[in-house]
């Protein structure tokens, strides 16, 4: 590969890291904001409309909703970084190479890992204990069939489950595969 070409795909690649990992923030932020103003619609207008109680099985979806597209935001950030570190950087540089060195180096040295599996999951948990309380408040008047209360209460932990496996194969162990 030719050396000029070479620095011009890296630069291009490290600014489209830049631009995902403020994507990145932008879909945590929108996360919290929308969780909350659905929490402060809902609980506004939960006394007045029975039906409002049904929105609050939304909330805990949406927020499921944003983890998978962060994973897959993040996802994109390791694709192109082991990119580099595989393809560009040993055209370029002989010494000093990040992705080689530090960022791509292994999955325990990634710069979202873990605790952005955790803390992500928890704002979700978090959501959805508080939902299933408002729900167990007022669910039994509004649907008195008891195997309709426990699937409303089993299905969303299944699918949060799924999803934080989904996160941990996305974010924690994602090595691209020989024609990526």
């Amino acid at each position: 590969m030719n050396e000029s070409f070479a620095m011009a795909v890296f630069t291009e690649m490290r600014k489209e890291i830049n631009l995902r990992i403020q994507t990145h923030t932008t879909l945590v932020t929108a996360k919290i904001a929308t969780a909350g103003a659905m929490f402060a619609f809902l609980l506004k207008i939960a006394p007045v409309e029975s039906t409002a109680t049904l929105g609050f099985m939304a909330v805990p979806v949406i927020c499921m909703i944003y983890d998978i597209m962060i994973a897959k935001n993040i996802r994109n950030i390791h694709r192109i970084a082991i990119f580099i570190r595989d393809r560009i950087e040993g055209d370029i540089f002989k010494t000093g190479m990040w992705e080689q060195c530090a960022g791509q180096h292994s999955t325990k040295s990634r710069c979202y890992g873990l605790m952005d599996i955790f803390f992500l999951s928890l704002f979700t948990g978090v959501v959805m204990l508080i939902c299933d309380y408002l729900l167990y408040e007022s669910l039994p008047a509004f649907l008195p069939c008891a195997p309709i209360r426990q699937a409303v209460y089993v299905l969303p932990v299944v699918f949060f489950i799924i999803v934080v496996l989904y996160m941990k194969r996305a974010i924690l162990y994602f090595e691209p595969r020989e024609n990526e």
